[in-house]
């Protein structure tokens, strides 16, 4: 992370965006690997079949963690779509302006996904006490995961969008020929490249 950003050059708002998304995703992959390795050791000794898990008790360990890291980690993709949108839009005077934005920006990326995990979280359950083993969607919740589903696919649509709409404006207006300043020129490059390291993440 560090060598892209100082090979790039990025904006220290969009570097502290990008750290947190880098954190989110390595624990997420975490979360997710130790809970295989845990599913593999209960169907290898056969225990699963054998100990009936309490919702209320394993219900965070098995299936919420990993869900509230994907949360963060969709919703920081989100936050970066409006940090290279400021980027573009103020391309003459972004370069000077504070990385304060990007905690800004953070901040408000850990509020939705905390609205989203919570929602999935209090919402979570089965009718009966006992399962063999947690899913990721539940009857009890079934309407609320349907609609935290469809504001994601909203927001990662509007991310891809954006993205896409930025890197052809940006590349337009470095071929324009306009005659632009050594900074505004510097921003619309960076804007260029890292749309270009963001877009296939």
């Amino acid at each position: 992370l560090r060598y892209i950003c100082r090979k790039f050059a990025a904006h220290p708002s969009l570097t502290i965006l990008i750290s947190f998304h880098f954190l989110w995703t390595y624990l997420t992959c975490i979360i997710v690997f130790v809970d295989h390795l845990y599913t593999a050791y209960l169907l290898s000794t056969m225990k699963i079949f054998l100990k009936r898990i309490t919702i209320d008790n394993n219900k965070f360990i098995h299936i919420q963690a990993s869900m509230f890291m994907m949360s963060f980690e969709r919703t920081s993709m989100f936050m970066m779509s409006f940090e290279r949108r400021s980027a573009s839009l103020t391309f003459r005077t972004y370069e000077r302006t504070s990385h304060f934005y990007g905690y800004k920006l953070t901040g408000a990326h850990v509020l939705i996904a905390s609205l989203f995990s919570g929602a999935l979280y209090f919402t979570y359950g089965y009718d009966q006490k006992h399962v063999v083993y947690c899913t990721v969607t539940t009857p009890r919740g079934k309407s609320t995961q349907q609609i935290v589903a469809i504001i994601v696919f909203v927001m990662e649509f509007w991310t891809i969008f954006t993205f896409m709409r930025l890197l052809k404006i940006n590349r337009k207006r470095l071929e324009s020929g306009d005659l632009f300043t050594l900074s505004e020129r510097y921003q619309i490059s960076e804007n260029i490249r890292m749309m270009r390291i963001i877009l296939p993440v």
